[in-house]
């Protein structure tokens, strides 16, 4: 189950009806120490390692581990946070078995370790609800100076498990290794960037344990919308692909311009953008395979908008927060297409998000980045997941909230969350091109769930491939790529 992510509480849960099944916590205790000690052995010469034990099953995971490493010949020095007589009971049974000396915890020990050390962090998993003590973060600390790398067994020590957030200080993991699957923390800001390279293992949990949580929250992965993907057919054409208006704003037409080259790229069959008269050159020569029209022609406005073959319209990129905005978004809406609503066009209802979600009556996408998300719904509290989930509820719409972890929500509850984004896609027009390709997979029929998901997987493809320097108007060159390689892994076409 490497792709679904669970909370503290559903992670006890599934344990718990494991347990009842005979399948004990000295059992998984045993399964997570064992391949700790197998993934150290496979990614690392042998060298010095401390692991730092907590007086709970993450410490006795630590414990298992010492144990495999010493057998297989590791210079193993195990550090107790606490005193060996308040270890919980199971932790107490993997002391037992390691058998070596267990020394204290210290901000002195710490200071001999270098990078030719490695340390294990298994003093707290998830769970964690109160701050830890301020010695514990001068180890991390010490540690952190000394550039020793650092392996989490299940979460790094010092961040909240459902929310990623800090609690007083953490420690920075060069790898974390994950017990049977995410939990949000690892994939929700802040304690994304401290997980380093995340490894799942499998700690022997039959899949049947797993089943009441399969279709809630997962990882946005290609697989879990591959499936969806548009493809053409050798008897297609392009008034068959799907047809998208996008509207332009008048100051900052641009943003359109890199919406309407995405969603060609991605597949839409045709593409019209409602413009300002003398903008209508800047889109010809920057996309000379657009159709445009004019703002004030609005007959051929309502004639387009009448046809069937025009079934998405975006509205927001570059539109500016104005009166005219929210006056465009009602009235496409009255058309009952698919739409994005994207920047503007949702600012523009920030004192009455009301009036947007009565007027909604076909499926819609909305891409509200935090500032604008916190506009749209100013009291909803809880994790990223779970606001994501009350606005998607609240809006019967699907939510897109973007940053470096996006989530994407369905009504209904389904949750996608997007790990593949670099830091260098947080730049000018990347919200214009992830709008621009939801728009061109909805227009070929792609259900648009999933459509926002892989517009935010491709888009963060995009940004890997390009690297350090990436630009929005790379979509153009670097997109065909990626859809090339994706058919061929997944054998479509």
């Amino acid at each position: 189950m490497l792709d679904i992510v669970l909370t503290e509480t559903q992670t006890k849960e599934m344990e718990a009806h494991a347990n009842s099944k005979g399948i004990g916590p000295r059992f998984l205790i045993e399964a997570a120490g064992a391949s700790v000690a197998r993934i150290i052995q496979q990614d690392y010469f042998i060298r010095p390692i401390l692991i730092m034990c907590g007086p709970g099953h993450n410490g006795a995971d630590g414990l298992i581990a010492a144990y495999y490493l010493k057998q297989a010949g590791w210079p193993v020095k195990v550090a107790l946070y606490g005193k060996k007589q308040k270890l919980k009971p199971h932790t107490f049974w993997a002391a037992q078995i390691y058998n070596g000396p267990l020394i204290e915890l210290s901000e002195e020990l710490c200071t001999v370790c270098d990078p030719s050390w490695l340390v294990v962090d298994a003093l707290f998993g998830i769970g964690l609800n109160r701050p830890i003590e301020k010695s514990l973060g001068q180890i991390f600390e010490i540690l952190k100076e000394k550039k020793c790398p650092v392996i989490s067994i299940d979460l790094p020590t010092g961040l909240q498990t459902d929310t990623g957030n800090v609690m007083g200080a953490t420690i920075t993991a060069t790898q974390t290794i994950a017990l049977t699957c995410y939990k949000p923390a690892h994939c929700l800001m802040p304690g994304k960037m401290f997980c380093g390279k995340i490894k799942i293992v499998n700690l022997g949990i039959p899949t049947i344990f797993y089943l009441p949580f399969l279709t809630l929250t997962k990882i946005n992965y290609a697989k879990s919308w591959i499936k969806y993907f548009p493809l053409p057919l050798p008897t297609d054409h392009k008034y068959n692909r799907g047809h998208v208006l996008i509207v332009a704003g008048d100051t900052k037409p641009g943003a359109a311009v890199l919406s309407s080259v995405a969603t060609r790229r991605v597949g839409a069959g045709l593409v019209t953008v409602l413009c300002r008269s003398e903008l209508k050159q800047l889109f010809w020569i920057q996309n000379p395979g657009l159709l445009v029209i004019d703002k004030k022609d609005q007959d051929s406005l309502k004639e387009l908008l009448e046809k069937k073959s025009l079934n998405v319209c975006l509205i927001g990129p570059g539109a500016g927060w104005s009166d005219t905005t929210k006056d465009q978004v009602l009235y496409l809406l009255q058309y009952k297409k698919y739409n994005i609503l994207d920047a503007d066009a949702l600012n523009v209802f920030s004192d009455t998000p009301d009036l947007l979600w009565k007027n909604i009556s076909s499926p819609t996408v909305i891409t509200p980045h935090e500032g604008e998300f916190i506009r749209l719904f100013p009291t909803l509290q809880g994790n990223k997941i779970e606001r994501a989930q009350a606005a998607a509820k609240i809006s019967q719409t699907i939510v897109v909230f973007k940053g470096h972890d996006t989530v994407i929500a369905h009504p209904e509850g389904y949750v996608r969350i997007n790990i593949n984004a670099p830091s260098w896609l947080a730049t000018a027009g990347s919200g214009d091109v992830l709008a621009g390709l939801i728009a061109g997979l909805m227009a070929q029929g792609m259900p648009p769930f999933e459509s926002a998901a892989a517009a935010v997987w491709l888009q963060g493809k995009i940004a890997q491939e390009q690297g350090i320097g990436f630009i929005a108007e790379d979509v153009n060159h670097i997109l065909p790529k990626i859809l090339a390689r994706l058919i061929s892994k997944y054998s479509l076409g």
